[in-house]
């Protein structure tokens, strides 16, 4: 788990030094902002993981609850994205963020598929 939070943290990196180099401080700032729209859920989802790993009771909801949380509070943070910075969010780095940080844990996937674990 700890690698995809890692491999999401890079991906807002290079995503907002790419917008920055390429298209200016807003689109940055708006990818930044897109990919922080799914990673904190994700940090969290995987903090509730962990905490209830510790309770076999829970062990086998622990998913469902983490998902689930990730899930809403995704969408929390697009919404509040929107309502504090509708005027300077630019749409198409923020929705390239967002896709590029929800989908960089396929990667992962991806090489353990093709190389092994």
């Amino acid at each position: 788990m700890a690698a995809a939070i890692y491999l999401q943290l890079a991906v807002t990196v290079v995503l907002a030094a790419v917008f920055w180099a390429f298209s200016g401080a807003a689109a940055a700032k708006s990818a930044a902002l897109g990919c922080l729209s799914y990673l904190l859920p994700t940090m969290l989802a995987v903090l509730v993981l962990r905490f209830l790993r510790r309770f076999p009771k829970w062990r086998d909801g622990a998913f469902w609850i983490g998902e689930g949380l990730k899930i809403v509070l995704a969408v929390v943070l697009m919404t509040l994205v929107f309502v504090f910075y509708r005027q300077r969010i630019v749409f198409v780095p923020f929705i390239v963020g967002l896709i590029a940080v929800s989908h960089a844990v396929l990667l992962i996937f991806w090489k353990a598929r093709k190389y092994g674990q």
